[in-house]
């Protein structure tokens, strides 16, 4: 990824024209960039850990950085009320598929439905 994307992708939304729409594009690109950040630690510790790649943990939380990268794009486009609900709808579904596969209610993943 060349340093010019990657600094045009994280930084935050350019002002748009309505003020509300604004405000929540900022909103939405702070959750998205700590969420990125957080979960992007969250998988760096599992790899130092002894965890591997090909464990559906580890891949879940690959996917749950792709879907936040991608969503930062469509919110930087203007796409803001389209990208928040994608990611209501993704990170119910990834933290209901992550309480599946593991301990199911008692797992920590629950607690993200609150």
């Amino acid at each position: 990824m060349k340093p010019d994307l990657f600094r045009q992708i994280f930084t935050p939304p350019a002002i748009f024209k309505d003020d509300y729409n604004g405000a929540v594009a900022k909103l939405l690109h702070a959750i998205l960039v700590t969420l990125v950040s957080v979960v992007l630690l969250l998988l760096l510790y599992h790899l130092l850990t002894g965890g591997s790649l090909i464990e559906a943990t580890l891949l879940l939380l690959l996917g749950i950085i792709a879907i936040n990268v991608v969503l930062l794009i469509f919110t930087r486009r203007g796409y803001v009320f389209q990208a928040s609900i994608a990611l209501i709808f993704a990170m119910w579904s990834a933290m209901t598929y992550q309480a599946w596969v593991a301990d199911g209610v008692y797992d920590l993943a629950v607690v993200t439905y609150i």
